[in-house]
């Protein structure tokens, strides 16, 4: 990727600004947006009953949530290239707080969804903590920080569990459960703003309006389409013209891109092998967790009368999810030890080795709940070792002025196959069906599992098939191990 020009702010206090404080801050910011997945995950039963809406519309909830998050990863983290990454991470905890207001007050699933939405902001935090963390810390001392910082995701995850089932065990009120992440992350912007100095190596070069439009213009469309195919269906007339619309409008965004001096997103430096594979295993790695999320809690939630399913209430769910949130959490601390300058891709694979023999085991021994239990957690183990893993290298390869969009890229990548996968989940669950009822059937539930094994196992051979010769190829860095201030 072309580096652009530097610029160089003024240095900031470090008096005020200490290295152990800014990794802290924002810890809390990813582990606050562990928590507001978790919770959303967790009390989507509840949420379905609250605003009248069925399985295969609650899986829509994530995919609107990836969708936003596929326009503003990368659109935030290149802003924050130019205009400072503290400046945008600030932006989007707002914009997140905003969301999380109105999905907890939220009349009408409609308003709901805009939250979900709004809530898409969370999803740019890893790329704008890692301009910041590289910008201020030695590249050893970043690679260990931004670990623990991606382990805060996978630590909030399980607490989210933990006080989604407290919360809504004691108030049996889905509002104010919703309403937890509210008040994190209010705490978490208050620490954004004491604790976090501003980047002072920055990008000298102008936004690529034109590109960014376009981007946001042409993606907004087609994950449109995939988030209304359930309802509107494969061949319909507004399916067929805004899929065009949108596989032109981002065509004519890639002529753009190839055309113009500073691009939006260097399409030529993505498609390179040293990324390439990254962005593509991204998307399988994608496939395999986000859109399997809401599946995993209303398989839970089934009467077993129906054949399958285990019947468990809001707070049963939270607590057994809690124990994969465990699993993701010990997947991420354990990588965050890595030294060797190899072990970043040995973890990688086992990682991803993990969730294929996880969704297989769910899928044969989904009707004892112990043994599903321990299938999810060896899922979620995997989940927490690849989403600490694979960032950290991404980030160290960027150059200085497009830390931001470099990560972003591998996130935003993640989070549209991941919008991709959840509408073809939505559209399997809704369509295979219990007779006239809208209960998905067991075998809807087998093939997201198998889906979501194939796609683990197609990101492990594109990461080995990658792989270049030694002699030719960059040594890798060091796995993130404990940040020492």
């Amino acid at each position: 990727m072309t580096t652009p020009p530097l610029t160089t702010a003024k240095a900031p206090d470090h008096l005020r600004f200490r290295p152990h404080l800014i990794v802290l801050a924002l810890f809390v910011a990813n582990f606050v947006e562990g928590i507001l997945i978790s919770g959303n995950s967790t009390v989507a039963p509840a949420v379905g009953k609250l605003l009248s809406a069925n399985a295969g519309e609650l899986n829509l909830s994530t995919v609107v949530h990836l969708v936003s998050g596929a326009v503003l990863v990368p659109v935030l983290a290149r802003l924050g290239d130019i205009y400072g990454h503290r400046r945008l991470l600030r932006i989007a905890v707002a914009i997140t707080i905003l969301g999380t207001l109105l999905c907890a007050l939220a009349p009408n699933y409609a308003v709901y969804l805009t939250g979900r939405a709004l809530e898409g902001g969370i999803t740019a935090f890893t790329a704008l903590a890692a301009g910041i963390l590289r910008d201020h810390l030695r590249p050893a001392k970043a690679n260990r920080a931004l670990a623990i910082v991606i382990s805060g995701l996978m630590i909030g995850g399980l607490v989210g569990q933990l006080i989604t089932s407290a919360v809504f065990h004691s108030t049996e009120n889905v509002r104010s459960v919703l309403l937890v992440p509210f008040v994190f992350f209010a705490i978490a912007l208050a620490m954004l703003f004491v604790f976090v100095p501003e980047t002072r190596t920055r990008a000298l070069v102008k936004v690529d309006w034109i590109g960014t439009a376009t981007f946001a213009v042409g993606m907004s469309m087609l994950m449109t389409v995939i988030a209304k195919l359930n309802k509107w269906g494969w061949t319909s007339v507004q399916t067929v013209v805004i899929a065009a619309g949108a596989v032109a409008i981002l065509t004519a965004w890639v002529v753009i891109e190839l055309r113009v001096e500073q691009p939006f997103i260097d399409l030529r430096a993505a498609v390179q092998r040293a990324t390439g594979k990254y962005i593509l295993a991204a998307f399988a790695f994608g496939w395999a967790i986000w859109g399997t999320q809401t599946a995993f809690a209303t398989f839970l939630g089934t009467d077993p009368q129906h054949g399958y399913g285990f019947g468990y209430s809001v707070t049963q769910i939270a607590l057994i999810s809690a124990l994969g949130a465990a699993g993701a959490a010990t997947g991420g601390l354990i990588v965050s030890k890595g030294t060797s300058k190899e072990s970043y891709a040995i973890a990688t694979y086992l990682g991803l080795a993990a969730m294929v023999v996880g969704y297989i085991s769910m899928i044969i021994f989904s009707h004892s709940i112990t043994a599903l239990i321990v299938a999810d957690v060896i899922v979620m183990v995997g989940v927490g070792v690849v989403s600490t893993a694979i960032p950290v290298v991404v980030s160290a390869t960027a150059p200085p002025t497009s830390t931001g969009i470099v990560t972003a890229l591998f996130n935003s990548s993640k989070g549209v196959a991941g919008a991709v996968s959840g509408a073809v989940f939505a559209v399997i669950l809704t369509s295979l069906v219990i007779g006239d009822s809208e209960i998905p059937t067991r075998g809807g539930y087998v093939a997201v599992w198998l889906s979501c094994s194939a796609a683990a196992l197609f990101a492990i051979l594109v990461l080995s098939l990658a792989r270049t010769r030694r002699n030719s190829t960059p040594s890798a860095p060091p796995m993130a191990v404990p940040y020492e201030p």
